[in-house]
């Protein structure tokens, strides 16, 4: 096959459909009708993809399962307390049910100064740059205080594949990324 734009372009139109997405952790997003709970839901569930898919799901799928109809609620409505007293016994591959509190606890504090991860991000935004490497360093380097295992640095030359991922989730707005 000739890798070329158009054929890339048929294959997307051909697999970027509902049908297709599973097992793809993307597909936890479309449970929620509710922006703000899409970009948690998205959120944590990117900074799990990581290890076998299986796990993947599974780990997310326990997590947003606890968190009930809206994780949004959910984490503006409990305490750090609260996090890892239901979190205590999660593990996904090497993070603990301690860091997914702790990355909750995290996310509780962006939501009460920002409103929503995307102001959040739209904080570090400059439009007049091309790169958005400042604002997503800076997005990540919060995040990461207490979880480094869940948002690695991308400044200390940790991987942006699930940065990345979320990012793309939130960003690309098509027949299966929300593009919130």
């Amino acid at each position: 096959m000739n890798l070329n734009k158009k054929n890339f372009e048929t294959i997307y139109k051909k697999y970027n459909r509902k049908e297709f997405i599973h097992p793809d952790p993307l597909e936890f997003l479309s449970k929620y009708k509710n922006i703000r709970d899409k970009e948690i839901a998205g959120l944590i569930t990117s900074s799990l993809a990581y290890g076998r898919v299986a796990q993947i799901l599974k780990s997310a799928a326990f997590a947003l399962d606890i968190m009930g109809k809206s994780p949004h609620s959910f984490i503006k409505t409990n305490t750090p307390a609260h996090f890892l007293k239901v979190f205590g016994n999660f593990k996904h591959r090497f993070t603990t049910g301690t860091e997914l509190a702790a990355f909750l606890k995290t996310i509780k504090l962006i939501l009460k100064e920002y409103g929503s991860l995307n102001n959040y991000f739209l904080n570090f935004y400059e439009k007049d740059n091309i790169s958005l490497e400042k604002a997503i360093y800076k997005f990540a380097e919060k995040l990461n205080l207490n979880s480094p295992s869940l948002m690695p640095s991308p400044v200390k030359k940790s991987s942006f594949k699930r940065l990345n991922l979320f990012l793309r989730w939130m960003i690309r707005k098509d027949a299966i990324d929300p593009g919130i």
